[in-house]
């Protein structure tokens, strides 16, 4: 019989222990009103303080409970055969006939973020937590990771989606302005204090990277 222990030690608390997580309340609160308001926060602390854990535990309970986000945990793990924008692929795999209808071959996170929108009527939430494993994978394998992640997060619809829904004229009003509604993802890096500085390497493409962190 499985049991749910208070204190699980350097164990972090999972989802499924949301009931018995107390002590972070203003915490969780805090951080969950800055991704509502901004579009890429960091959270950052020492390692076994407690970050996964008021992720699995605070965060997703109440992004859940308030459903105008559909949230998706993302771990790379230490450098793997499977890249980090494979990974994060994988995690919000979707796909919309509209999508579809306009570039078929397209494999891109803003298209797999749009089909969640399309299917859920929510925003899509990426959380990226231990962030720092990231940057064990080649500079290469990084690149492709952020340069495709900013174009999730900055692009309303990118241009050759623009050209082909421009060129459709059998689409109807509805479905154009399903396609022109904004994405409005939120992204969430959670990763270690001693490793902040990584995230400098990041800064190409997303320049502000530290605006809005959560210590």
């Amino acid at each position: 019989m499985s049991q749910n222990y208070r204190y699980p030690g350097v164990t972090p608390f999972t989802r499924a222990q949301s009931n018995i997580f107390f002590g972070r309340e203003e915490d969780t609160e805090l951080l969950y009103k800055r991704i509502l308001r901004e579009d890429l926060v960091v959270l950052h602390g020492k390692s076994g303080l407690g970050k996964s854990s008021i992720i699995n535990a605070g965060i997703l309970p109440k992004i859940e409970a308030a459903g105008v986000y559909t949230p998706f945990l993302i771990r790379f793990g230490a450098r793997t055969t499977v890249a980090p924008l494979q990974r994060s692929k994988t995690a919000l795999q979707a796909d919309h006939f509209l999508l579809t209808r306009l570039l078929p071959e397209d494999d891109s996170l803003w298209k797999h973020a749009k089909a969640q929108q399309l299917q859920n009527d929510s925003r899509p939430l990426l959380i990226f937590d231990q962030f720092e494993e990231l940057f064990s994978y080649s500079d290469a394998e990084i690149q492709a990771f952020e340069e495709d992640l900013a174009g999730l997060l900055n692009t309303s619809i990118p241009l050759r989606f623009r050209r082909r829904l421009e060129a459709d004229e059998n689409l109807s009003d509805e479905e154009e302005e399903q396609l022109e509604a904004p994405l409005q993802a939120r992204i969430l890096f959670a990763i270690r204090s001693d490793r902040l500085h990584l995230l400098d390497r990041l800064k190409d493409y997303f320049p502000n990277i530290l605006r809005h962190s959560y210590e």
